[in-house]
């Protein structure tokens, strides 16, 4: 339960691309609002100028409190290879919108009273987000600053470069934010804590940021910590996907696992498939739709939601749901993180993930009852009897976030 913290505080979420495409940024920053209502704490929004577009409709949607501020285009870099110096104009032009933000925030509130989130934090933004920093410190817009490092940094918690050019990049773009007093770092999980350490040369791992499961549903506590009481084979209700169709997270093999599950299912089982179409579907994704739409048509146990799930109807379906399958990709997951993985550990869900993941680290980590794929079998893993390092971790994740922000010294 979201908790009130005697606090005047202003939270500003400062995201260049909120607003202008993808569900992601929209849901935290819905989150977001939700809780700084209930908590009666000033949370305001800083995003996109050139909000719509997708196949989501985002403007319809935007939260309360939303200034329209950045005119770059957030994705113009995501699928090339990034340089400071070779796109030196995009970073700076990036840098200069932050600062005017930041200078706009500190001008309405008092900057001491100010917590600045930036979440989701890429290193492209982070190159520009250092040198908007320092350029509003020119013009005394001096506030905290607190960055979400969501993205894994190119090399392992054990100091192992998998990724040498990633590894680099996050370097020279996460040092320099890194070594400005006004910013603080936080990772999304144990692994990213420790890996930022490695990459960064710190003294001790990244604090830990709550993962926003909580904040979900706040006035509602999971009430199945102990697990469901169906198998994930034979279980009432299973999710078979839930999210956009992408080839990564399992799209396409959706049809054939959908098959071999009613095979083996039980007359009262229900098999739920729940997708987003992206703004085009490909040849590929329409025949995988088509499939499992004809098996809905055959077997009244086939739920398809064809459509987006607003935060409330997705937590509806977990908590009434024994079991999910993340068969996702275990390359590129293999050091990836996933907010679903969290909620259905928190919701007490059996969960089957591929071998050799983040997903499967994670899930064990937090003690789930986890199955796991393994040259084409799947083995079950108990972990109920949890060590008491993993139950810190645990309660570290499964906070409120914003109690936990405002909380921060």
């Amino acid at each position: 339960m979201v908790r009130t913290v005697s606090t005047n505080r202003h939270v500003a979420v400062v995201d260049p691309a909120l607003g202008f495409r993808g569900v992601h940024h929209l849901s935290i920053a819905k989150l977001l609002a939700q809780s700084g209502r209930r908590a009666s704490v000033s949370v305001e929004f800083w995003g996109s100028q050139r909000p719509g577009g997708g196949a989501f409709a985002p403007s319809q949607h935007l939260p309360p409190g939303f200034h329209a501020a950045f005119s770059t285009d957030s994705y113009e870099l995501i699928k090339q290879e990034f340089s400071v110096s070779r796109h030196w104009n995009w970073v700076q032009g990036l840098a200069r919108e932050y600062a005017k933000v930041f200078a706009e925030i500190a001008a309405s509130t008092d900057p001491s009273r100010v917590q600045v989130l930036h979440h989701t934090l890429s290193c492209e933004h982070a190159a520009a987000l250092s040198l908007g920093i320092q350029m509003a410190r020119e013009r005394g817009a001096v506030m905290r600053h607190e960055c979400l490092l969501m993205y894994a940094p190119g090399v392992d918690p054990e100091g192992v470069t998998y990724d040498g050019a990633r590894r680099l990049r996050f370097f020279q773009t996460f040092w320099p934010l890194h070594q400005l007093e006004e910013v603080r770092l936080y990772a999304s999980c144990d692994e990213y804590a420790e890996s930022y350490r490695r990459l960064l040369d710190l003294p001790a791992p990244l604090p830990v940021h709550p993962c926003l499961v909580l904040d979900v549903e706040a006035p509602v506590v999971a009430d199945r910590h102990n697990g469901p009481s169906q198998n994930f084979s034979g279980g009432r209700r299973a999710i078979l996907y839930l999210g956009i169709v992408k080839e990564e997270k399992g799209f396409f093999r959706v049809p054939d696992v959908l098959s071999r599950s009613l095979r083996r299912a039980r007359r009262d089982d229900v098999f739920l498939v729940q997708f987003v179409r992206t703004a085009k579907v490909g040849k590929r994704a329409s025949k995988a739709i088509a499939d499992i739409e004809r098996a809905a048509a055959r077997d009244e146990r086939v739920l398809v939601i064809d459509g987006f799930l607003d935060d409330a109807d997705l937590v509806h379906e977990l908590r009434r749901s024994g079991s999910i399958r993340l068969d996702y990709d275990a390359a590129a997951y293999s050091h990836k993180t996933s907010g679903l993985l969290w909620m259905a550990v928190w919701y007490g869900l059996q969960i089957a993930v591929p071998s050799g993941t983040w997903l499967e680290r994670e899930a064990c980590r937090l003690g789930a009852d986890v199955r796991i794929q393994g040259r084409g079998a799947w083995t079950r893993h108990m972990t109920r009897h949890r060590s008491p390092g993993s139950q810190a971790y645990r309660e570290a994740l499964f906070q409120p976030f914003l109690a936990w922000l405002l909380n921060r010294e």
